[in-house]
């Protein structure tokens, strides 16, 4: 079953007989304040025309990495209070060393730190498979299982700077931790890929008197 229900987006207090000007509650975007630093004059401009950034993009061992700035580029434009500055780790092109992939006729693994498992040569023509994680690896009914732990594909790290004159692309100590993303995947021993997102409100836990 539908139904609609009213919002009330205005008030009006009735003088005399009359009604002043509405003081509108902020419901609708065209009355919500933009971002800090930005150029629009509210949220419903700042949807169409996207936000004030700047944004540096590099990459360092098959790596991404992208920093935005949340202002126009024209450090005289920012508030005193500084600008939001958001932190990104793109690891999606360097899963090669970590990840387990088949070849021909052929299993590899990644380093023995992060799989737990190394080959151990017998003899010329002979190895054999040790493995030192009872969580990845399982042998049963003659098949050998192997389900890897998540691994990180993207970080995002989501901070407030207040030291205007540091232009740095990289977090600097005196930035505000405000929150951070998390992504990570795995695929089990049946082929499904399995992706989870875990963000971590680091101002709440502050203000809970968790100030590590």
């Amino acid at each position: 079953m539908s139904y609609t229900q009213s919002v009330v987006t205005e008030i009006r207090r009735k003088t005399s007989g009359a009604f002043e000007t509405p003081v509108k509650l902020g419901v609708e975007q065209g009355f919500v304040g933009s971002l800090l630093n930005s150029h629009n004059n509210n949220l419903e401009e700042q949807t169409m025309l996207g936000l004030d950034c700047l944004t540096t993009i590099w990459v360092d061992n098959n790596v991404k990495y992208m920093t935005k700035k949340f202002f126009n580029g024209d450090l005289a434009t920012v508030s005193n209070n500084g600008y939001y500055i958001l932190f990104v780790a793109d690891y999606s092109n360097a899963t090669l060393d970590v990840d387990y992939f088949f070849k021909d006729n052929g299993v590899f693994f990644p380093e023995f730190g992060i799989s737990g498992a190394y080959f151990d040569n017998m003899s010329d023509d002979l190895y054999r498979l040790l493995v030192d994680k009872a969580d990845t690896y399982t042998f049963s009914n003659s098949q050998f299982k192997i389900n890897p732990q998540y691994k990180i594909m993207r970080k995002e790290v989501l901070c407030l700077r207040t030291d205007i004159s540091n232009m740095s692309d990289t977090q600097i100590n005196s930035d505000i931790l405000i929150s951070e993303k998390v992504i990570e995947q795995k695929a089990d021993d049946n082929g499904k890929i399995f992706i989870k997102n875990n963000i971590v409100n680091h101002l709440g836990a502050w203000e809970k008197g968790d100030k590590s």
